[in-house]
């Protein structure tokens, strides 16, 4: 996930850094123009660069949409029955694993 923000950081920003560099930050430019709005569009990438290669941020992005936490919490609560495992995944992102274990006879 590090990787490809960075690696969108450096494509992104590298142009007008460069450009910036040889003939100067003009901003009546028509070039320097266009790869300052290129380079603007790097903070809206890692949102999404984070949200398709982050598991962990992801699921805290669908924790705090009020609309979507609601189905995923009665979906984990109704997997749980039937002495079957649950697996959920808290606000840190750490996952918690519950077993409900049922004995048929009397054991000792």
């Amino acid at each position: 996930m590090i990787l490809s923000v960075t690696f969108a950081f450096i494509v992104l920003l590298l142009p007008v850094s460069i450009y910036g560099i040889i003939n100067g930050h003009e901003f009546n430019d028509p070039t320097m123009a266009i790869l300052y709005s290129i380079a603007t569009i790097n903070p809206a990438a890692n949102f999404y660069l984070y949200f398709f290669s982050g598991r962990l941020f992801r699921n805290a992005f669908f924790e705090s949409l009020p609309c979507l936490s609601s189905k995923r919490k009665k979906k984990n609560s109704r997997s749980s029955k039937g002495g079957k495992s649950s697996v959920s995944v808290s606000k840190t992102g750490f996952t918690d694993v519950e077993k409900s274990t049922s004995t048929a006879g009397g054991g000792g």
